[in-house]
């Protein structure tokens, strides 16, 4: 699997995760992103689990991780650690 699907995958996880915790008022940006690849990710269908590390009213941090739902057990291919920004929404006029 390319490295780019990987990053994508595990940010867009852990932000996911992240979000579930602010307001409808807010929304989050990705302030930082370290990706480690564990092992090389051969198949055809991946599995992402993310999960919120520490939630702050303005910094959270989340992690990613990253499997190979094929094999059996589950292999952890990636494991992403992200740091999320809480901001206001943009008022519409």
């Amino acid at each position: 699997m390319h490295l780019g699907v990987l990053a994508t995958l595990a940010d867009h996880t852990g932000g996911s995760a992240a979000y579930t915790l602010v307001a409808s008022d807010e929304r989050m940006l990705t302030a930082g992103f370290e990706l480690h690849l564990l092992r090389p990710s051969k198949g055809s269908r991946l599995l992402c689990k993310g999960e919120v590390i520490k939630a702050g009213r303005t910094i959270s941090i989340a992690e990613a991780s990253v499997y190979i739902d094929e094999l059996s057990p589950k292999t952890i291919v990636a494991k992403a650690t992200i740091t999320v920004a809480t901001v206001r929404a943009a008022q519409r006029d």
